[in-house]
């Protein structure tokens, strides 16, 4: 079974934490630490443009992926190529600019043919726009 597990940059520091997503009905948006019951106490306020969900994968060096991260899909003919974990259709997909989602990008997402985290759409949008290295 995959881990549910969400990250967002918090809103007062910018740094990434991890835990469970809760959307309050006054438009607040947390992540709560899994090790943490306190929602208020201790959940920390998070900007929710930059919410992305675990896709319950890793990439090659143990890194987990998450929506919005970016990643070099080293296989079939796209060495070098940056890609961006997406949620689309009830799948995560990698796609770019330059490219079309399609199932056999999941399926390098889901089998992980040499992909690597190597940044995401909130801390290195330029990735998207050059090469990765």
């Amino acid at each position: 079974m995959r881990e549910i597990l969400f990250r967002g940059k918090r809103l007062y520091c910018g740094y990434w934490v991890y835990g469970a997503y809760i959307k309050y009905h006054d438009g607040k948006n947390y992540i709560r630490p899994v090790e943490c019951e306190m929602v208020r106490v201790c959940g920390y306020e998070v900007d929710p443009a930059t919410v992305g969900q675990y896709t319950g994968l890793d990439d090659k060096d143990g890194v987990q992926i998450f929506e919005g991260d970016i990643i070099d899909c080293n296989n079939h003919g796209y060495e070098g190529v940056a890609m961006c974990v997406i949620f689309y259709k009830g799948s995560f997909l990698v796609h770019n600019d330059k490219t079309e989602c399609s199932e056999e990008y999941a399926m390098a997402l889901r089998y992980g043919f040499d992909v690597r985290v190597i940044g995401n759409v909130h801390d290195n949008p330029e990735l998207l726009k050059e090469e990765a290295k």
